[in-house]
């Protein structure tokens, strides 16, 4: 018979790390009682251990509010370091006024990682959200989390693989909503709506974008480089290259070694008027004549480039061509 969890509840006048030590080894589960919990220090996490807070608001944080607002430099608010099977969930973090750390910084060798129902509001230099770093992160979860102001929300590192974002949303990030790298990664109804860049892809493998969507980037909605087997399948980019270059396009730019990608039932809407393309490849070393884009509706045409079986509409004209390589 399985060993039942031990289970901690406790108010904002008990120290949450003093309690997260007394699990021991055997972890077990810390709830938070409703509150505004002030932290002057690092929360960090230990293998088997669930954080668990009473709900978020989006405009007071309460019911369960953590406040690591007097930190600064690289210190991370949150810190799971080499762990497995933990979970994080259901509390508003309102991070640094300044600084560089990551507000939850997962390092290391670290597995089965579990982030849920979380809102986490910087304005550090780094990222809301930083999983690997200099290690790696495998077979997670990050399900219906917001981020918001920091220089990233959602970043995985190079050697990271099998992780999946569901219902995530990045907003008013100065760099990228996700700064996704490393292998098998998919992200399925996720939203980066305000950003410098809406999904960054780069040095990475097998990574899919299920009916996700890009609004209202200073660039464009979608940067892939020196990436490969990139599939964007449904995704809705609108009202894109706010900062009226004409250089970025307004949906997806391609640059470095990079092939094997599929682009289908993808739309772009609404683009900056100083936008040239909806889609542009630059500087392509890969082989651009094994990718395919099909099925989407662009506000923009597609810079002179190779494609395999595009079927594209734009601009009220409507073309197709099977198996043939097509040059715009």
């Amino acid at each position: 018979m399985l060993a039942r969890a031990t289970i901690i509840t406790i108010d904002p006048t008990v120290d949450i790390q003093a309690t997260i030590d007394a699990l021991g080894s055997a972890g077990g589960v810390v709830r938070l009682g409703p509150g505004t919990y002030t932290l002057t220090t690092t929360l960090t996490i230990p293998d088997g251990v669930s954080l668990v807070g009473s709900g978020k608001s989006p405009t007071t944080g309460l019911p369960t509010l953590l406040v690591f607002t007097s930190l600064t430099g690289t210190t991370p608010a949150i810190l799971i370091n080499n762990g497995s099977d933990i979970r994080l969930a259901d509390f508003y973090l309102s991070g640094r006024a300044a600084g560089s750390g990551n507000e939850i910084d997962i390092t290391g060798n670290s597995r089965r990682i579990t982030l849920e129902r979380l809102i986490v509001n910087s304005s550090t230099s780094g990222a809301c959200i930083s999983m690997g770093g200099a290690g790696w992160v495998i077979a997670s979860q990050v399900t219906g989390v917001t981020t918001a102001g920091a220089a990233v929300g959602f970043s995985t590192s190079t050697a990271s693989t099998s992780i999946n974002f569901l219902n995530c949303y990045a907003n008013a990030h100065s760099a990228q909503g996700f700064n996704i790298q490393g292998t098998y990664i998919s992200l399925n109804a996720c939203a980066s709506d305000g950003n410098l860049h809406g999904y960054v892809i780069q040095g990475a493998v097998g990574v899919t974008l299920n009916g996700c969507g890009g609004e209202g980037c200073v660039k464009g909605a979608v940067f892939i480089s020196n990436a490969t087997g990139v599939v964007l399948n449904g995704f809705r980019s609108h009202a894109n290259n706010t900062g009226a270059s004409s250089y970025w396009p307004s949906f997806l730019l391609l640059t470095g070694t990079t092939g094997y990608h599929t682009v289908c039932s993808c739309t772009d809407t609404s683009p900056n008027a100083a936008t040239t393309y909806s889609v542009r490849p630059d500087g392509l070393t890969g082989d651009m004549a094994e990718s395919t884009l099909s099925n989407c509706n662009l506000a923009k045409p597609i810079e002179s480039t190779v494609f395999f079986d595009p079927k594209v509409s734009y601009e009220d004209d409507y073309v197709m061509y099977d198996d043939t390589i097509v040059t715009y």
